[in-house]
């Protein structure tokens, strides 16, 4: 866990500086597609004010896990979180939502984070 990265506000489509970056996400994708039976990604647009949050190792080569939040006035909603089959049981779900409260701390005007399920 020591040995991770977070990458916050992540665009899905290119060009990334960084080509790892796509190899992420095609990852998030699949992740997404066998977690939530279809990819949430799609989700994330403009219009929709969803933001993509990747946990992955620090060479970027393998996904720990995603987050997708909706920020709306005072307020973040957890939309989808996931952590790959292999991995879960060792922290980076919570990782993840420890990173998102620290930075919503940092954003200061953020008052309540939601978290939804529907399954």
């Amino acid at each position: 866990k020591k040995n991770v990265t977070f990458l916050r506000n992540v665009p899905l489509h290119g060009p990334h500086s960084d080509p790892r970056v796509e190899n992420l996400i095609r990852q998030a994708r699949e992740l997404a597609a066998s977690s939530f039976e279809y990819d949430v990604l799609v989700d994330i647009t403009k219009k929709s004010k969803r933001k993509l949050t990747l946990l992955a190792t620090e060479d970027l080569s393998i996904l720990c896990g995603f987050l997708v939040v909706r920020h709306a006035a005072q307020a973040i909603s957890v939309a989808d979180l996931a952590v790959p089959l292999q991995l879960r049981g060792l922290g980076f779900g919570k990782l993840i939502m420890e990173d998102l409260i620290k930075t919503a701390k940092k954003q200061g005007d953020i008052c309540d984070i939601c978290l939804s399920s529907l399954s």
